[in-house]
Parts: C-alpha cells; structure tokens; sequence
C-alpha cells in the first residue's frame, strides 16, 4: 500500500466524508480447493466448507471488480484459502478487467499450476508480485511439509525470470515466501542461495509458524531452536550480502516475532482517541478480504460466520454495514474481534508500521483543530463567569458578525 493514498483515504474518513472511500485493497480468497496437502495450513484443522459448494460464482466475482473500481479500489490480493490458480481462468479474467481499470495486483501461490501461457498473459498485465510458497531450501523438505510441488514449482519461477529478463520487464517482482519450521530454522543461507539461482531479483521472504493443532506443533521450534535462530538470521543475512539477494530476515533479529507468532495486536493500545489516530489499527478503513463464501471482513487473518457477505448484497453496502461498523468501533474499545488477538507475527508488523506512519500524519492533523476548539470553550466558560449568559450571547453575536465580515 503506497503511505499516500492510505492518508488520503484515511483523512476522507476522519472529514466525516458523505460517502466514505472504499478499500484501497481487496484481498480475494477464490476457493478453498487445493491441489497439494501442506501439513501446516489451516485447510488441516479449520471448519469450512468441503464441499466448495458455497463458493461465489464467477459472474459475481467479475461483478465485484466493477463495483471496487467505482469505489476507488487501487490493488488486489489472490490469496491461498486454498490456491487461487484452482480457479485460474476466473483469476486471469479477473486480472484483465483489473489491468484494464488501472489496478495493479499479486498473486499468493504454490507455484505448480502455472502454464507457459499463463506466464505470457501475466507478463502482459498490470500484476506486481508474485509470492511463491516453497517452505524447503530443496524438494527433500519442501516436498516432506507441503506433499510435493517443489520441481514445479522453482521451475514456473525460473520461467518468470527468464521472461522478465528477455522483456526488460521488472515486473512482476518474483518472491520465495518459506515459513519457519523446524526443518528449515538453521536454513536460511540455503534459500538465499536457491533465490540466486533463479535470479538476482528473486527475494526471500520468511514468516512465522502458527501453531493451532498437533501436526504444526511438531514442525513448532524447540526452546533449544529459537535461542539458536537469531544465530541462523545473521548467517542467512551475511550469506543474502554476499549474493545481492533481498530478504526480511533482519526483522527476525529479535526473538518477539517466533515467540509471539499470534499473538502481537497485546503490543498495541491507542493513548487517546483523537480522531482515527486513536485506533489499534487500520485496516477496517483501508482494506477488504473476501471469502470464497463472499464473506467480508478486514484482513486476511480475518473469519468470522457473523460477517455479511457480497454474495446477495452490492459490495458497497457490505463495506459500510453493520458488520465493518462494530470491527472500526472495536478497534478504539478495545474490542477487536476475536481474529485480531490473534493476529500472525508477520501481518501484524506490516502493518504496524503503516499504523506509526499514518498515525503520525493523522496527529498532526487533529491536534491543532482539538486546541482551537479547547480554547473556544476556555473562552466561553471563562466569559460566562464574568460576564453572565446574556453578556455570553452578546459577545457570540458580535464574534460572528465579526468572522462573518473577514
């Protein structure tokens, strides 16, 4: 998200705008389906649908790009409830409307179900990014956690390399995403140099395991483990300089984001309520997520049965209903919703730091507008001590045909 256009958005929202801006983000969960078995999804443990028959139809999906754009939705996430490609022809027409209504988008994959003509479709729209889910440094471990992929997977990113660089395209930027498990802690230098195997550009990215039952319990890191990871970080970071490869690794230095992995929004609690500056986070005022029920929330560690869905409602009215009204309240209250508590390490640090950002802009513009009104009632309370309400309402009327002249 470009800090810009969130203050833009935000200050629309703090000026009690009539009609209040929509999403500068949607993130689309198109399915549930998936065509591998990783042992810590949350496919593994959660209640949902197995029967994918609640998923929205096509013509709704397509539907919803429009309506976003009326709104002034910038950018779009594919994200894996299950993996978007599942759904790929949706996905790809999805992206043309987008690109032609001037989004950008990414796309969160495992990286097996590309063909050599998606590639060349996608080089030709106006998506950014490309996250690829590889959690082994070889296919030996990747293949042991997700149940394979690995082959296909390195292969469809060396395909997008290899177009970028015969385009001169720096688009779309190619990211290995690896989550931190017990079979990988002590590899981080290993993934930097499968990135540079690819490519130069390729970057690295980790993010933290959540442990909700006991097959990602067994992948967890053991007490003995994390002391050891911050050890492992420098060896990977030393190992990224060498090679001019780009990771996030320095943001695991500290041990906050293993040990706390869902668990981090206890970290934040707003000083005063001054204006949106007030609130615990954001993302109610500048981001959707969309189940493949049409279920909307506002993230995507979001799920909650109670939420209101786009599935029989125009995207809009869901946006500024009920549901979306009581999670912006929550977030001055103290009342996040239940998701919020438990919001994964990684999530909660992007956007905290978009949350300092905007805070201070936010601050600065609610500050000097609270001052003058401060003063207004000191005068008032001071004039009416001395001079009684009829002396109060003869200086008001003289004060506003005063102004009323300037």
């Amino acid at each position: 998200m470009e800090p810009v256009d969130a203050l833009r958005r935000m200050r629309l929202w703090s000026g009690a705008c009539p009609t209040p801006p929509g999403p500068e983000r949607i993130s689309a969960f198109l399915t549930n389906r998936c065509n591998l078995n990783c042992r810590h999804c949350w496919r593994q443990w959660a209640e949902w649908d197995r029967t994918y028959a609640s998923e929205l139809p096509d013509a709704r999906w397509l539907r919803l790009v429009d309506e976003a754009a009326e709104m002034g939705t910038r950018h779009w996430i594919f994200l894996g409830g299950g993996e978007p490609l599942v759904r790929r022809s949706l996905m790809l027409r999805m992206i043309d409307k987008m690109t032609a209504y001037g989004m950008t988008s990414w796309i969160h994959t495992n990286g097996t179900l590309f063909s050599p003509e998606m590639t060349e479709t996608i080089m030709e729209r106006s998506v950014v990014r490309i996250i690829f889910s590889i959690d082994g440094p070889n296919a030996a471990i990747n293949d042991q956690i997700r149940g394979g992929g690995f082959d296909k997977a390195i292969a469809n990113m060396q395909r997008f390399a290899s177009h970028k660089q015969r385009r001169g395209q720096t688009t779309p930027g190619l990211y290995l995403n690896a989550t931190i498990t017990n079979l990988v802690y002590d590899k981080l230098d290993q993934f930097v140099e499968l990135a540079a195997s690819i490519s130069p550009d390729v970057v690295v990215f980790l993010s933290g395991l959540i442990v909700e039952d006991d097959e990602t319990a067994r992948l967890a890191l053991s007490p003995e483990q994390k002391a050891a990871f911050p050890e492992m970080v420098h060896k990977g970071i030393q190992r990224a300089g060498e090679l001019g490869i780009e990771t996030n690794y320095s943001r695991f230095l500290g041990i906050e984001l293993i040990e706390e992995s869902t668990n981090m929004q206890r970290n934040v609690r707003p000083a005063q309520r001054l204006g949106l500056s007030g609130a615990m986070c954001y993302e109610p005022w500048l981001s959707a997520a969309i189940m493949p029920d049409g279920a909307l929330g506002p993230c995507c560690a979001f799920y909650d049965s109670q939420a209101l869905s786009i599935k029989d409602m125009p995207f809009s009215q869901v946006w500024n209903g009920a549901y979306m009204s009581r999670v912006r309240e929550g977030m001055f209250d103290g009342k996040p919703p239940a998701y919020c508590v438990r919001c994964p390490s990684n999530l909660f640090a992007d956007k905290e730091e978009m949350r300092i950002v905007l805070t201070e802009y936010l601050r600065r513009d609610t500050e000097p507008a609270l001052k003058r009104w401060m003063g207004i009632v000191h005068r008032v309370g001071k004039t009416l001590l001395e001079q009684g309400p009829s002396g109060t309402y003869r200086r008001f009327k003289e004060w506003v045909r005063f102004n009323m002249k300037r």
